[in-house]
């Protein structure tokens, strides 16, 4: 398993479904992947995005703003999770719900585990999700994860070595761009064994 992998996570809460196709979540640690399909997500995002506040203090209330930013977050870690089943770095998804430097940054994870014969099973469980301020056209958002996906050699079956193939509790904290087709994961870092 190669150790060159990008700085990105992605987790999202289970039992979200985007058209036809049911998501689960994910992680892109220096490792792991990142987002999902969603055109009337999107659509619905950038509706609600597009009233850009200003906002470095956040209060106790969540704005409709806040949830659209809260619902690409996750969109972009459900197309990530979805890629990663297959280890597709070509995943639609991706592009839908990612913009650079986070799209090259899955894109190259998931190239390396095709590479290297894996691919993810199981499910990560969202904690938690908050906006933690809002200026504009970006959004910095913090997430505690239940880590239970990890990735499995495709023949075996048996975990990669290393963090990836490993469950944990990961912190992320991630920046999303408000873009003319919505709220999308620019960048984000993830921390295992704590949260932020």
């Amino acid at each position: 398993m190669s150790d060159k992998r990008v700085s990105v996570v992605e987790h999202l809460e289970s039992g979200v479904t985007f058209g036809p196709v049911s998501v689960h979540p994910v992680k892109n640690v220096a490792r792991k992947r990142s987002s999902a399909i969603g055109g009337s997500l999107i659509a619905a995002v950038a509706v609600l995005g597009a009233c850009g506040a200003s906002n470095s203090s956040r209060d106790a209330s969540t704005s409709s703003v806040d949830v659209a930013v809260i619902a690409a977050w996750k969109a972009s870690l459900y197309a990530y999770d979805s890629a990663a089943r297959t280890s597709n770095p070509n995943s639609p998804g991706l592009a839908a719900t990612h913009v650079e430097p986070e799209l090259t940054s899955a894109e190259k994870n998931l190239a390396l585990e095709r590479s290297d014969k894996a691919i993810a099973t199981g499910n990560d469980h969202v904690l938690r999700v908050r906006v933690v301020s809002l200026s504009g056209k970006t959004a910095s958002v913090a997430a505690c994860v239940n880590g239970r996906e990890i990735f499995v050699n495709e023949a075996t079956r048996q975990p990669v070595p290393g963090v990836l193939g490993q469950a944990g509790i990961e912190g992320s904290n991630a920046t999303m761009l408000l873009t003319p087709e919505g709220w999308k994961l620019e960048r984000q870092t993830v921390t295992e064994g704590r949260c932020s």
